[in-house]
């Protein structure tokens, strides 16, 4: 089996598994939707990351859109994981169209900085 789908895997679950542990994850079941939101945080956490870590370092005015990038995988893998031991393994409407406001703002906010960066 690939090392790496088993690493992902681990990071993937382990939210749930310490729950369960603790007896607090008994109205959540994992599902693909839900899973699979947080496999796609935790991918893009580990792509843009390093590459952020490397453009800062180069003084890349590009590496203000990786770091937004990277802090977009870790708020809906944040918000995901956040609504595991309520019971309810989706995102709720209001969750997501909060979600969807950091995301207009921070790309505004993040435009401006590269603006900045880049003159």
């Amino acid at each position: 089996m690939n090392l790496f789908k088993i690493l992902e895997d681990k990071l993937v679950y382990k939210e749930y598994n310490r729950l369960k542990s603790e007896g607090r994850a008994e109205l959540f079941s994992p599902n693909a939707e839900s899973m699979g939101i947080i496999r796609w945080g935790l991918r893009l956490m580990y792509i843009f990351g390093p590459l952020s870590l490397y453009l800062i370092y180069q003084n890349n005015s590009a590496a203000v859109f990786t770091i937004w990038l990277f802090l977009q995988g870790f708020f809906w893998k944040s918000a995901v994981e956040g609504k595991m031991d309520s019971g309810y393994p989706y995102l709720e409407h209001t969750d997501a169209m909060g979600l969807g406001f950091v995301f207009m703002f921070s790309i505004i906010i993040a435009l401006i900085v590269w603006a900045i960066w880049a003159s």
